[in-house]
């Protein structure tokens, strides 16, 4: 569930105005999908620890990046502050792994460049299962999305956030920064 954002049924198609707060999107992904990619990320187990907390992280395979790119595209603006689409950061393109007793403190997410002179505006949280616990809190405006399977937030990257004590056993993430060129 959130609450005070925006709620969108259908892709967004270009309009930076619409993503001044958190925007919510269900369905990106099916259940088959997520539980895919987390079974994916089990069998190659090449997760890493985090630096806070227990949470740990799978880098996505390149083609995983691209088919979960093609799903979001459409739902984040093609341009802002005269810049164009371009696509996921991949090296930002992971999944997290949280586990009962997580959380991830207050925080905005840096802006990453790239070599083609890029920078990322936007966040995308895509949740891959159903928990208890573990919303994403934004302090600031005093908006909690508590995860749902295949959704998506997409939010501004200076936008204070947090992810809640997580009060079930698992919460699977996958988050990306999206690029402008």
């Amino acid at each position: 569930m959130l609450l005070g954002a925006e709620i969108h049924s259908s892709p967004l198609g270009g309009s930076e105005k619409l993503f001044l707060k958190p925007a919510l999107t269900s369905g990106i992904l099916s259940e088959n999908q997520c539980s895919g990619i987390i079974a994916l990320a089990h069998k190659e187990d090449r997760w890493r620890a985090s630096n806070f907390g227990q949470r740990l992280i799978y880098s996505l395979p390149s083609d995983l990046c691209d088919m979960v790119w093609e799903l979001v595209r459409p739902w984040v603006p093609s341009r802002i502050k005269g810049r164009r689409l371009k696509g996921f950061f991949e090296p930002t393109a992971q999944l997290f792994w949280y586990q009962r007793g997580d959380r991830f403190p207050p925080h905005s997410d840096r802006a990453a460049e790239d070599e083609d002179g890029g920078i990322s505006y936007f966040t995308v949280v895509i949740y891959l299962n159903n928990c208890k616990g573990g919303g994403t809190y934004f302090p600031d405006l005093g908006l909690l999305f508590q995860p749902a399977l295949g959704s998506a937030l997409i939010f501004p990257q200076d936008l204070v956030h947090e992810s809640q004590v997580l009060t079930s056993d698992s919460k699977y993430i996958l988050r990306a920064q999206v690029m402008y060129i």
